[in-house]
């Protein structure tokens, strides 16, 4: 079983405000930790679940965010912003079987920490 987590930053644990999701900040850096804490949980749980493949797409801004090297080593990455399908890059070849939104907001109008609607 294959698994797509498609991992954004506004909604991953400690995140608040705008700072902690803008690169280069204080407070960006103090929730990189936890928003990789945040994917890899999951990512163990799919293989704790019978997963034999974890695919992670970054999906969040520069698609730079995650610590790689505090991901558990099976995982399979994808980063930067080189994608064609963006935030769900990954699912077009038809091999996967779940996706997972993981550290994603509300959209933009409602309720809910740092709402808003990307657009591409």
């Amino acid at each position: 079983m294959k698994i797509l987590i498609s991992a954004d930053m506004e909604g991953a644990t400690g995140v608040t405000w705008p700072a902690d999701v803008l690169p280069g900040t204080p407070q960006w850096e103090r929730c990189r930790p936890m928003f990789t804490s945040d994917v890899n949980a999951a990512a163990l749980g799919f293989y704790d679940g019978g997963a034999d493949e974890v695919l992670i797409n970054e999906a969040h801004w520069s698609m730079r965010n995650l610590l790689l090297e505090q991901l558990d080593d099976r995982v399979q990455m994808l980063t930067g912003r080189h994608k064609s399908l963006s935030m769900v890059e990954g699912i077009q070849h038809g091999d996967v079987d779940g996706i997972a939104f993981v550290g994603y907001h509300t959209g933009a109008g409602t309720e809910g920490v740092l709402a808003h609607t990307y657009l591409a």
